[in-house]
């Protein structure tokens, strides 16, 4: 849709007329065929602020997905890495190589799909991170998560009024999360060839996206220029 331009003098409809930028003051300037005054063209406040407003909107919608599926992918890592390990320490107990347990296979196999796939998702996001950002972030991530877990049921514990002995709900924290923290370092290999995989996807979608701006800008600025 053209926006609208009248002219001052004259009120001849100016808006199909392509605006040429003044060399002096860079001002949108357009000369009426019918009276030669000189207009310039201005936009619409109102206008441009609902477009502000509506790609702000979209840029903190697609923003707050993004996060909520890393922590997801984060989430569900922690959770499959402690499954693995205890399946990891059931079969030890029953005498079995771990590898012919049902249990740990099943664990082990959704563990590093979930993990691959964090990768391709991280590495498609973050294509244009250095990876030797976005790997330490992600382990911060991981362990930031265990620890605000570990956190809130200390303070859940603290409002129902019962008495806790920091150095030994400290150890038990540590010991009861060393085999996840084991299996979690471990994930960082599917991780990171997912991540891999990711990189060139994102930075094939973000080519993509700058080419088909490139066309829609092209297309408006032909359009406006035959009109």
């Amino acid at each position: 849709m053209r926006i609208a331009h009248t002219c001052a003098n004259c009120g001849h409809d100016l808006s199909r007329l392509c605006a040429l930028i003044d060399p002096v003051y860079g001002l949108p300037i357009v000369v009426c065929p019918r009276c030669r005054e000189a207009v310039v063209r201005t936009s619409i406040p109102v206008r441009t602020r609902a477009r502000q407003a509506r790609r702000l909107v979209v840029s903190l919608a697609m923003l707050a997905f993004s996060v909520l599926l890393t922590t997801g992918f984060a989430g569900a890592v922690i959770g499959l890495s402690s499954v693995v390990f205890e399946q990891w320490v059931r079969a030890q107990r029953n005498s079995a190589a771990p590898w012919t347990h049902e249990g740990f296979v099943v664990a082990a196999a959704v563990w590093a799909g979930l993990a691959l796939t964090a990768g391709v998702w991280t590495g498609a996001m973050l294509a244009h991170w250095r990876w030797w950002l976005v790997l330490p972030a992600w382990v911060a991530m991981l362990f930031g998560l265990i620890f605000f877990v570990e956190v809130q049921q200390v303070v859940e514990f603290i409002a129902q009024g019962e008495e806790i002995d920091v150095l030994a709900l400290a150890t038990g924290v540590v010991q009861g999360h060393s085999g996840t923290s084991r299996v979690l370092i471990a994930s960082l290999v599917p991780f990171g060839l997912g991540y891999a995989v990711g990189l060139p996807i994102g930075a094939f979608t973000r080519r993509s996206a700058a080419r088909r701006m490139w066309r829609r800008r092209r297309r408006i600025r032909l359009h406006r220029r035959n009109a």
